[in-house]
């Protein structure tokens, strides 16, 4: 039995559970009583009077389990609050009679000064306005290097502007609104941004990385025009607001607006942030103005741990003994119910028969939303007639914002300003009333063009991409024209429902989604890419890559002749990293790298690992460590090697040679960031594919 309501909410709730056998139906019932909720139940297998346990006797254990108890379910953390008139069978009972651990006699006011963030919620707090002397600061902890840790604005707070009397100057009003500030993680370093309503100012950190999973402290002062960011108690940075910027940095107040950890879906943070990656790991300790700040007193949240550490930060405590003994399997993934993943073959698409051939003609309303890390790709597009010159209505990413092209009797375009291939859910809205096209993403305010009166686009409509063939359009257009790399979900138009995977829809090329991704493309342990199918070795070769894995084994890159030599490969073998080549004398050689410990290889953390071949040396570096070399010339070996086969990336196909490497397992888990004698290519880009989900690494959270 569960109740559909959530009590988290820092109040008083009365609990009562109950049962009792039904002799009539001869059943065991039970009663959950919550608040105003009741619930009721009975076991899926009837159990007899006879088999019924005595309680009488029982031990109760209430709000956890004491050491050396094991839990009876997995991640069952103990109870964090006050408990008050505890009633066990009828009798009423006080907890610190008998034999007790961390449980205080009274119920502390005291604020909750940390929470955990598990990359899939947020927290808002009552925002604070940064007056002509101010401060704030806190602590923080996380492996990521991309993440959002606060934002304070006005965004999603139209109708408070709108109802503050006293805000009666038009420039002023307009001063609120521009008026935030923030703090991101950006490659490991601190971002802050500020703007008071007359300009942004940067500060950025330019220390040693702080994803290390290691406690972090932030700091920002502001003296009339003067700012100040301090890391670690160390000064980063200085800047200066713009001229008469000494005014206050505004907030909304009690009201909310100051977010940590992440956003609630849809919102719009173009500009005031470096990312808005949700966060993973825990931030505590935050003070405003020499005060500090409760995360007991949320204005909202979601998917947070208040009171307690996230992952990646405090070890010990509710998540285990901290001991880092095993790996951090990953049983399956969850899956976005109704959303498609495109891009990851050529011509992927879903088309969609519209019911009316009409239905785009005059008025309607489109809306769908979009999820990518790719600056350009088509959303949809629909054809009409089948002149040289057709009607179409296209709608799709340029540079990373949404852009509308209508080719009617007369071309219309609007492109959005909010820049969206940030890895997170966007809604965008297209309507048509009359001769005005309206295009809306987010919450941000609509972009209008005006257009013809009626369009004579096809009864069609492509999702994500185009067939390889069959569509009318002018060749430029068609070369154009990039598919979407992301997910898309919920299609309507005109207040219906458009099934993606439905049986309407014909679906060529898509897969599923997961709920939550960042950066990094996810082999399931079947995939596998080609670099470059002719590649040779030569005297000079450097590599690096990073890896996300809960594996002890897995290919990371192969290269080998048809004989089995030459070849070079690089590949997790029982949690260490190893470098094997064979430059073509049949002696193979091997460069070992081991972890700090044999579970940090399967931590599913991002680790960098660095390969090269330079000079007949070779070195193998883990996370930026000191490395291992190898000396071809002072071994005996051949400093050169010759190949003219395909370089593998994440794993090998059936029937490949596998060379030097110590096993055909391919990799599991996420590769990103791959660079090959200095470039970066793209997935896409590669001269093939195998069931690789590009740009689409899934989040774990504990």
């Amino acid at each position: 039995m569960m109740t559909t309501g959530r009590y988290n909410a820092g109040n008083w709730t009365r609990v009562e559970a109950s049962r009792y056998f039904d002799r009539k139906k001869k059943l065991e019932k039970g009663v959950l009583k919550v608040g105003d909720e009741i619930r009721d139940g009975a076991p899926t297998h009837p159990a007899g009077r006879d088999t019924i346990p005595d309680m009488s006797e029982t031990r109760y254990f209430i709000g956890g389990l004491p050491p050396g108890v094991p839990p009876l379910q997995r991640n069952l953390h103990p109870f964090l609050g006050c408990m008050s008139e505890l009633q066990i069978a009828q009798e009423g009972y006080n907890p610190l009679k008998g034999q007790f651990w961390g449980v205080q006699p009274s119920c502390s006011n005291n604020p909750l000064t940390v929470a955990g963030f598990y990359g899939n919620g947020y927290l808002e707090l009552p925002s604070q306005t940064l007056k002509k002397k101010a401060n704030f600061g806190f602590v923080f902890s996380t492996r990521r290097h991309d993440a959002l840790l606060m934002l304070s604005t006005f965004e999603g707070l139209g109708s408070y502007l709108e109802d503050k009397e006293e805000v009666t100057n038009l420039v002023e009003q307009e001063e609120r609104k521009l008026s935030y500030y923030s703090v991101s993680l950006r490659r490991g370093q601190v971002d802050v941004r500020l703007n008071g309503g007359r300009g942004e100012v940067r500060l950025a950190s330019v220390g040693p990385d702080l994803a290390d999973a290691a406690a972090h402290s932030v700091s920002v002062s502001k003296l009339g025009r003067r700012l100040e960011l301090r890391v670690d108690d160390h000064l980063e940075a200085t800047a200066l607001l713009p001229a008469e910027g000494g005014a206050p940095v505004r907030a909304p107040g009690p009201q909310g607006g100051l977010y940590f950890g992440g956003l609630p879906p849809h919102f719009n943070t173009t500009g005031r942030t470096f990312s808005a990656v949700p966060f993973v790991g825990t931030i505590k300790d935050a003070i405003f103005n020499d005060m500090i700040l409760g995360f007991n007193d949320a204005v909202a949240f979601k998917e947070v741990t208040i009171g307690r550490y996230g992952p990646d930060g405090h070890e010990g405590g509710e998540n285990g003994s901290g001991d880092g003994e095993g790996c951090r399997k990953v049983a399956s993934y969850n899956l976005e119910p109704g959303a498609v993943k495109l891009g990851d073959t050529p011509g992927s698409h879903v088309r969609i028969n519209l019911r009316k051939r009409s239905l785009l003609h005059k008025n309607f309303t489109l809306q769908l939303q979009f999820r990518t890390f790719h600056p350009n790709g088509l959303l949809f597009i629909t054809v009409g007639g089948k002149g040289k010159q057709p009607h179409y209505l296209m709608v799709g990413l340029r540079n990373g914002r949404v852009h509308v092209a209508l080719k009617a009797k007369r071309k219309a375009d609007i492109s959005a300003h909010v820049v969206v291939n940030d890895g997170i859910w966007h809604k965008m809205v297209l309507e048509k009333q009359g001769r005005h096209l309206v295009l809306r993403v987010d919450s941000t305010d609509p972009e209008k063009v005006k257009t013809a009166k009626r369009t004579n686009v096809g009864s069609l409509l492509y999702v994500g991409g185009l067939p390889t063939s069959g569509v009318n359009l002018p060749e430029a257009l068609l070369n154009r024209l990039e598919g979407f790399k992301g997910c898309i979900r919920g299609l309507v138009l005109n207040n219906k429902e458009e099934d993606l995977v439905g049986d309407k829809a014909v679906a060529v090329g898509v897969g599923q989604c997961f709920p939550h991704i960042e950066p990094g493309s996810y082999f399931p342990g079947d995939a596998y890419a080609i670099y470059k199918n002719k590649f040779n070795i030569g005297s000079f070769l450097e590599l690096e890559l990073e890896l996300r894995t809960s594996e002890l084994n897995g290919v990371l890159l192969s290269v080998s002749e048809p004989d089995g030599y030459p070849a070079l490969s690089l590949e997790l073998e029982g949690g260490s990293v190893l470098l094997s080549g064979d430059m073509g004398d049949r002696r193979p050689f091997q460069v070992r790298q081991p972890f700090p410990t044999k579970a940090a290889a399967c931590d599913n953390k991002w680790h960098r690992v660095q390969a090269a071949f330079f000079d007949d040396r070779l070195t193998l570096r883990v996370d930026g460590g000191t490395g291992h070399s190898y000396w071809l010339a002072d071994n005996g070996h051949l400093t050169q090697a010759t190949t003219n086969s395909p370089l593998y990336i994440g794993g090998i196909p059936e029937g490949s040679t596998s060379g030097t490497l110590q096993s055909r397992e391919n990799f599991k888990g996420c590769l990103r960031n791959v660079i090959i004698n200095g470039e970066r290519r793209d997935w896409t880009d590669m001269a093939a594919l195998q069931n690789i989900l590009l740009s689409s690494c899934p989040l774990v959270s504990n």
